[in-house]
């Protein structure tokens, strides 16, 4: 009876790291999913960078076209205004007697000194005003870098979390977790799924060879509460077949049913 108690229990051993293992494609799915999802995020965000990049690129550019033909209408404007002031002072002064003349040109030097000095001040006021829009222009941007590399940490921290809510359950890992059930032979179904590694081992010693010439071992565990408690009887990883030797993470495991050599659990 006991042989039908240990052989359910490697069948519902096999069963539940079966899942695991099946488990493991879905999470693979899902981060490869997460990964393109990611992706997709970072490009729509560098996009709309994109965007706001150009977008200050014309409206600096526009401010400078704007500044330049404000500065080019305010030296037409003052050009104008002071070819005026001396045609009307020439009639002034052609109306005016000797006496006069004099007091014509002076209010022609303060009224042309009066259109400079607006055309200046005008001009300063444009090239301020020029100054503050490419100083807004550029604080939005900024702003919008900001927002993009928040934007770019939020995407990596969720991607993150993907990642970790579907890491991957290593093969030794899931073995102690079948090891782990408390179903009596358990552990031996677990051996028999995968703990043959020589550097997983300790205590080795040969004790003959199977009829294909498999070398046959007894040894023990060197983490027995992850891969069992005890004696064991089988071979090592690197003494079976390519056929029957598998590999997961920096450990070999084993396919005892593809050699002439069983597992067994001898003693305590």
């Amino acid at each position: 009876m006991s042989w039908l108690i240990a052989g359910a229990a490697i069948i519902g051993g096999g069963i539940k790291l079966g899942g695991i293992l099946s488990g493991n494609k879905k999470k693979a799915a899902a981060r490869e999913a997460a990964g393109d999802v990611r992706t997709e995020q970072l490009a729509i965000a560098g996009q709309e960078l994109t965007l706001a990049g150009e977008q200050r690129d014309i409206a600096l550019e526009a401010g400078q076209q704007a500044s330049t033909y404000g500065q080019k209408s305010i030296g037409f404007k003052t050009t104008a205004a002071t070819k005026d002031i001396f045609a009307q002072s020439a009639q002034q002064t052609a109306k005016a007697g000797m006496a006069t003349q004099g007091t014509v040109q002076n209010i022609q030097t303060s009224a042309v000194g009066d259109v400079t000095a607006k055309a200046q001040s005008d001009v300063q006021n444009l090239v301020a005003t020029r100054a503050l829009g490419a100083e807004q222009t550029e604080l939005g941007y900024e702003k919008a870098e900001l927002g993009y590399e928040k934007t770019e940490m939020a995407i990596e921290q969720e991607y993150q979390n993907m990642l970790a809510a579907n890491a991957k359950t290593g093969f030794w890992e899931g073995a102690g977790q079948v090891v782990g059930a408390g179903m009596q032979g358990i552990q031996t179904g677990a051996a028999i799924v995968g703990a043959s590694d020589r550097d997983l081992k300790k205590d080795i010693k040969k004790v003959g060879k199977s009829p294909s010439g498999i070398p046959i071992y007894t040894f023990k565990f060197k983490n027995p509460d992850k891969y069992g408690h005890g004696r064991y009887k089988g071979t090592m990883s690197d003494k079976v077949p390519k056929k029957a030797r598998l590999k997961e993470g920096e450990y070999d495991f084993v396919d005892y049913s593809k050699i002439d050599v069983d597992f067994d659990k001898i003693g305590v």
